[in-house]
């Protein structure tokens, strides 16, 4: 059987106001889970809850079974990874740095790294092939690589989850494509949880296993194939058709 790592019982999240009706979700080892809806819906309040960021109203979260409220931030950082969608106060250190952050919740008070964390770091950055980047700020990358590179860190913290928020915001078609299809390795070779936001559903749902859908209010779980053959997608890429021809009727 399969574990959970992450289980959200009664979920209420949002600021003053919860944003949708109580969730109970369930995220397990080898889960590429992609979350989906309009704009403002609340995908971001959503990941910064699940990973501790932002306080949850009411309801529950465990992470492999421990109350997320109730294990020190050193030990999350052991179990949950986040890569936000803008990094910018980031900007300024290295892709070496950044990487080397990953092995911050395993390090003493000093940061210490002993050899073993060197060679995750290292092995790490070869494999996403930051290699000739390491001693660049992310500021100079482009969006494709600072995004390799968050990720990369992410992978180096050794976390059963990572939450990923807009991933492939800002990066061309192909480099969407090939980042997901990473996710996917990582997921496959690491039997890692990986939960994403992304607006590129037609793509999303090609590497995804299950849908976090927000609908009028509520949160739906589907299966990739429920999804589409329930004609999900077909209702959002026609709302988002809608917008479109809105905005180039305004503007004519």
């Amino acid at each position: 059987m399969t574990e959970c790592l992450l289980h959200t019982d009664n979920l209420e999240f949002g600021y003053k106001k919860p944003l949708t009706a109580p969730v109970s979700l369930n995220a397990s080892a080898g889960d590429i889970i992609c979350i989906i809806g309009r704009n403002g819906c609340g995908k971001s309040t959503l990941l910064n809850t699940l990973t501790g960021i932002k306080p949850l109203l009411s309801g529950r979260i465990t992470l492999k079974n421990k109350d997320i409220n109730k294990i020190s931030l050193r030990e999350r950082c052991r179990l949950i990874s986040f890569v936000p969608s803008k990094p910018e106060f980031l900007s300024n250190l290295t892709v070496y740095e950044l990487a080397a952050m990953g092995r911050s919740p395993y390090t003493n008070i000093f940061d210490n790294k002993t050899t073993d964390d060197i060679r995750i770091i290292e092995s790490a950055i070869r494999d996403f092939n930051l290699t000739d980047f390491q001693e660049r700020t992310l500021w100079s990358l482009s969006d494709g690589e600072r995004q390799r590179a968050m990720i990369c860190r992410a992978v180096i913290q050794e976390t059963p989850v990572i939450i990923l928020d807009e991933p492939t915001a800002f990066l061309d078609y192909y480099v969407r494509q090939k980042l997901l299809a990473d996710l996917k390795e990582l997921s496959d070779k690491k039997n890692k949880c990986i939960i994403f936001s992304s607006h590129d559903i037609e793509i999303a749902v090609k590497y995804a296993t299950k849908i976090w859908f927000f609908n009028s209010h509520k949160i739906e779980e589907f299966s990739v194939e429920d999804f589409v053959n329930k004609g999900l997608l077909n209702t959002l890429t026609k709302v988002e058709e809608e917008k479109t021809q809105t905005w180039e009727n305004l503007i004519k």
